[in-house]
Formats: C-alpha cells, structure tokens, sequence
C-alpha cells in the first residue's frame, strides 16, 4: 500500500524471503524504477546500519525478517521485525521482536541484549500478544506500547522519547488532544 503512495529511495529486502509478498514486492519496485537492496547477516547498509539476519532462508518466514541494529543519537538500537530468532547483542533501545511474542524475547536473550528502554510495536489482536510472560520479563525497562501509547517518537533536540499526546502537549500546549 506504501510503495505507491510514497517517494522510495531504495526497497531493502531479506535475501533469502521466498515469501510470495515479497517477491511481489521486489516486482512492483522494478516495475517503479525503485532500486532493490537485497540484505543479510553481516551486511551493512551504511556505516551505522549493521544487518543481524536473516541468517539464511528458513521454514518460517517470520525469522526471514530483516534484524538490524542502529547506532543512532549516542545509542544503540535494535530493530527484530517479527524474526523469532534470539540474537544477543547489546543495545540500549530494543524494540521487541514479533510484537512482543514469547517466541521473539526470552530472559536469557534479554539480558544479552541488556536494554534500558523496549518499545512493543503492537495494536489489537486475537493472540494475545504481547505475552504477559515477556511483559514480566520487561518489566524492569522503561518500556513503551504502541497499543497503549500511540506512535512512539525520538527527538534529538530533546534525548527523549514522547508518546504521541506527550509530543502534541509540548508543541501545543493546553490545546493538544
């Protein structure tokens, strides 16, 4: 639905995904003119971007997601996708895999990780996510939902984070809903 509505650099896709979305994807950027980066563990995107995974293909298309870590603002941050797949590297910012499914964060891999804010990407749903075991797990974290919280947003002026009614009272004031 994005691809049409917006001005698109470069497409950057899993290199293993033989996932038919995917592949449709890929086809309507080179139908665009849209170049198509094709990424793997080891791969960076630029300096600061560093791929994690995929791996290599897997039977669940979930851990073909792409999982990066971001060294941005004078923190590291991790970005899972819906990958299942544990990686254990540090970062201060993590936000959780597969919308804070048990599967994607256990207690073992969290205290690789060692974070000390996760954001939880998830809106309403029939799974029960995220797990009550993982938010046991975070518990310790400043920790943001976007089901509870709206759009999480980062500002550098600030080194803060803001929800999305903590952002539109600060630039509104008394005026922001």
């Amino acid at each position: 639905d994005l691809l049409p509505a917006m001005s698109i650099g470069t497409l950057v896709l899993p290199e293993f995904s033989q996932n038919d979305r995917l592949v449709e994807l890929s086809l309507l950027a080179k139908e665009k003119s849209i170049p198509v980066r094709y990424v793997k563990a080891g791969d960076r995107l630029c300096h600061n971007i560093q791929i994690l995974g995929p791996s290599g293909p897997s039977e669940k298309s979930n851990d073909e997601s792409i999982v990066m870590t971001v060294d941005f603002a004078n923190k590291r941050w991790l970005f899972m996708g819906d990958n299942e797949q544990m990686v254990g590297t540090k970062a201060d910012v993590y936000l959780l895999g597969h919308h804070g499914s048990k599967t994607s964060t256990n207690a073992e891999n969290l205290a690789l990780i060692d974070p000390k804010i996760g954001i939880i990407s998830v809106g309403r749903n029939n799974y029960g996510l995220p797990s009550r075991d993982v938010l046991s797990l975070v518990s310790g974290l400043t920790l943001y939902r976007t089901d509870q919280d709206g759009s999480i947003i980062y500002s550098v002026l600030w080194n803060r984070f803001f929800t999305t009614k903590e952002y539109r009272q600060l630039l509104y004031g008394e005026w922001a809903n």
